[in-house]
């Protein structure tokens, strides 16, 4: 929870009178998390609203594997994770496929894409809302093990016979 919020609890409260603001009796008081709006509508003077700061998201990671078809971890393949803005930023996976993104908002949504030689993959969104992991990335397709298949000239050209 953030700073802010921890101010407003409810009946344990504690409100410090200002010298320069009317004592009225109020009504009610809301707080709007998604933009730090507090509202108080008093009696007989008005509806009064300060707009404070909104909470600010909390830093998440993502992580998991990245898998070949038969489930085992690939190696030195190349995650790229790409914000809503277009910052990309790239990891390698470890000797059992693993990968590992630090630092990201939550609330944010982002591209996940594999680079790897041997296999296809999908590229994903992942709108994270909270620490994400076992998020493992298998590739897609099964036509020669999950492989891409890359034609030859002679196959496009056709074969002289």
């Amino acid at each position: 929870m953030c700073g802010k919020l921890r101010l407003l609890a409810g009946a344990a409260t504690v409100w410090v009178a200002n010298p320069t603001f009317l004592t009225v009796r109020t009504d009610m008081i809301k707080y709007r998390v998604v933009d730090g709006l507090i509202a108080a509508a008093t009696h007989g003077r008005g509806l009064w609203q300060h707009a404070g700061a909104p909470p600010t998201a909390a830093n998440v990671s993502i992580s998991g594997r990245v898998l070949t078809t038969d489930g085992r971890g690939l190696r030195n393949a190349v995650i790229t994770i790409t914000d809503q803005s277009g910052n990309a930023r790239n990891v390698m996976t470890g000797p059992m496929g693993t990968y590992r993104f630090d630092d990201l908002a939550t609330g944010a949504t982002y591209v996940i894409s594999v680079r790897s030689r041997r296999f296809s993959y999908e590229p994903r969104v992942v709108a994270l809302t909270d620490e994400l992991t076992g998020y493992d990335i298998t590739p897609m397709g099964k036509g020669r093990g999950g492989r891409m298949n890359i034609l030859q000239p002679t196959t496009l050209l056709g074969r002289k016979k």
